[in-house]
């Protein structure tokens, strides 16, 4: 009988900075995502990567992903309303909501190559609440909607990649 060895538990150590190499890369394809929600509302989203590093002394084809999250909405014209200054972020919570049912969606992978190494990573949005803030509409009078997302990863075409997440909550 072997025994096992216990899991670390709690946060991973991160490399220094100084240890940490940042790569260049090439977007292969980049799509929007598209979100029918019910009263004919349409979100659009994009994931944009912004960077991508790995530790220097770690495992080969481990990567650090650091990417931002982009939405439109498009809204029939009887559900606009006149535009407005928006509450900062950490006010959103206690605002009145309202859930919102996604009726269908298009989430495609988007596709990036590192140039030093020449591994592809696909990435992509994953949309899974949306909200629909009372009486609150952005700059062009479109309804406000705090949305739950997060980046899905997969390697791609060449050899297997394990990847670390750092991405919008």
């Amino acid at each position: 009988m072997s025994q096992s060895q216990p899991l670390p538990v709690g946060p991973v150590p991160r490399p220094s900075p100084k240890d940490t190499e940042v790569l260049e890369f090439e977007v292969i394809e980049e799509k929007w995502n598209k979100y029918d929600l019910v009263g004919q509302t349409v979100l659009k989203g994009r994931l944009v990567l912004t960077r991508i590093a790995r530790p220097k002394f770690g495992p080969v084809g481990q990567y650090e992903i650091t990417a931002q999250a982009v939405f439109a909405v498009s809204a029939p014209p009887e559900k606009r309303g006149d535009p407005m200054q928006l509450p900062p972020p950490s006010d959103w919570a206690n605002l009145p909501k309202e859930p919102v049912k996604i009726l269908t969606t298009s989430e495609p992978w988007n596709k990036y190559r590192i140039s030093k190494t020449g591994d592809v990573l696909q990435i992509k949005l994953v949309v899974t609440e949306v909200f629909r803030i009372k009486d609150h509409y952005d700059q062009f009078g479109e309804p406000f909607y705090v949305v739950t997302s997060g980046p899905l990863v997969s390697p791609g075409t060449k050899g297997t990649v394990s990847i670390g997440l750092e991405g919008p909550q």
